[in-house]
């Protein structure tokens, strides 16, 4: 299979892989095994805004450099913005393919379960 050049180079050098790197963060998971693969968010919150982020992930080249970009694009943003990220703009800025475009859903709902568990704190 052939991918756009921004999913190889995430995919090759993840600059935001990684496991939770305190306590404090969030994590929100999507995905499953069995199908296209499972993808774990972490963010750190700092007052109002995302201070650090990273990702873990079991699937395809697609979702490890989904799950890259998205923590980077989230590092800076206040929680109304992070909330705006969508599977749409995912999409485009990898440039998927047709057949991977629900990976940008699982972001999107690993994102989604993230910031749910800031209210239950």
């Amino acid at each position: 299979m052939t991918y756009s050049p921004n999913v190889e180079s995430r995919f090759r050098t993840p600059t935001y892989a990684g496991g939770p790197v305190s306590a404090q963060v969030l994590t929100g998971q999507a995905g499953s095994a069995g199908a296209s693969g499972v993808l774990h968010l972490h963010l750190l919150l700092a007052e109002n805004s995302v201070t650090h982020a990273s990702f873990q992930a079991l699937g395809c080249p697609v979702c490890i450099a989904a799950g890259d970009w998205a923590c980077e694009w989230l590092v800076g943003k206040t929680l109304a913005q992070a909330a705006n990220l969508s599977a749409v703009l995912i999409e485009s800025a990898l440039e998927l393919s047709p057949d991977k475009r629900h990976i940008g859903l699982m972001v999107e709902d690993a994102l989604s379960h993230a910031l749910s568990q800031r209210q239950t704190r």
